[in-house]
């Protein structure tokens, strides 16, 4: 007597595609048996085992999918959050690379202008036109309790500690000398010409 398939595992567990599919076949082709053969089976079971097959395999890869997009969406995240490091990291170079220009650039302006004024001053003639106000080297204008150095007979007129004080804005730290010393410094690095320095200072 011929036997019915066997069956290696409950259908609803079957887990690869081909093997189920194989397997309802079986039971299909012997569902089509006369009802009265011993080797006839419902197949109404059989379908509705295969149904719920392909209704958990498609779940499974459903889920599949989702993990893959997570797993994808997680890189790209991470490969964006990398990128935009390397965007911020290279936007801060260049702006440090800008503010290092502009602050050599106020150097050269702050030098050029002391130049400019320092020559203008000693061009001209002691009393004939007031010389100009030079700019301290950090680039602010002399405070306003300092006496404007306007000409040779102002800049005599320097209080020892009026004259210290404009020889520390023009660089000078830790002036030393007489208070005349000083006058004749503060004189020389505001342009005065040597010949009217001479005239004055001896």
């Amino acid at each position: 007597m011929a036997q019915q398939p066997a069956i290696i595992q409950p259908l609803e567990d079957l887990t690869n595609f081909s093997n189920a599919h194989r397997h309802a076949a079986v039971l299909n082709a012997f569902a089509g048996l006369p009802a009265d053969d011993p080797r006839h089976v419902q197949i109404a079971p059989a379908n509705a085992a295969f149904a719920q097959l392909l209704l958990d395999m498609e779940n499974r890869l459903n889920q599949m999918m989702d993990n893959m997009e997570h797993r994808l969406n997680q890189k790209v995240d991470n490969m964006e959050n990398r990128l935009n490091q390397k965007v911020d990291d290279m936007e801060n170079r260049l702006n440090q690379k800008v503010d290092n220009i502009k602050d050599e650039l106020k150097l050269e302006i702050r030098h050029a202008t002391r130049s400019a004024l320092k020559a203008l001053n000693g061009s001209r003639s002691e009393g004939a036109i007031e010389y100009e106000i030079i700019p301290f080297n950090n680039g602010e204008m002399p405070d306003a309790r300092l006496p404007p150095l306007t000409n040779l007979a102002s800049i005599a007129a320097l209080l020892a500690n009026e004259a210290t004080d404009y020889l520390r804005g023009y660089g000078i730290e830790n002036p030393a000398g007489t208070v005349a010393q000083k006058r004749r410094k503060v004189a020389e690095l505001v342009g005065v010409s040597a010949d009217a320095m001479r005239i004055r200072f001896g």
